[in-house]
């Protein structure tokens, strides 16, 4: 007779595999920016541009510093801290991205939303009240 024992993820495991998800997210959303920013830079004549090289300069190293992340994941050790810091990160590239689409206007602060539901969902209430 043999008992069928099916362990239960470890927290870190169940962290991690949180992580891998959100990153993934990441680095989709910020492929987009970029591809809408090179779209835009090729579209529209240089007089007219408002999208201007601070705007590539700041989504590529989005780009990077996400793609890195999501690499680096399996070799954390702190998963929690690095977890926290993923949640700032967050909000830090929401902002950046908001001040340079014109400011507190932009419709682009509605994201934010987003960024707190990404907190929830990686660290639960905590993290999502930082976020907010």
């Amino acid at each position: 007779m043999s008992m069928n024992v099916t362990t239960l993820p470890s927290e870190d495991e169940t962290l991690r595999e949180r992580l891998r998800v959100l990153l993934f997210a990441r680095v989709l959303v910020v492929t987009v920016f970029l591809a809408g920013a090179g779209a835009y830079h090729l579209t529209v004549s240089q007089g007219d541009r408002v999208i201007g090289r601070e705007t590539f300069m700041a989504v590529i190293a989005a780009y990077a510093l996400s793609v890195a992340s999501a690499l680096g994941v399996r070799q954390v050790r702190w998963l929690r801290p690095f977890a926290y810091l993923q949640t700032v990160f967050d909000v830090l590239l929401l902002t950046g991205a908001i001040v340079l689409a014109r400011g507190v206007g932009s419709p682009m602060a509605v994201l934010y939303v987003l960024a707190i539901a990404n907190a929830a969902g990686l660290l639960l209430m905590r993290s999502a009240l930082l976020s907010a």
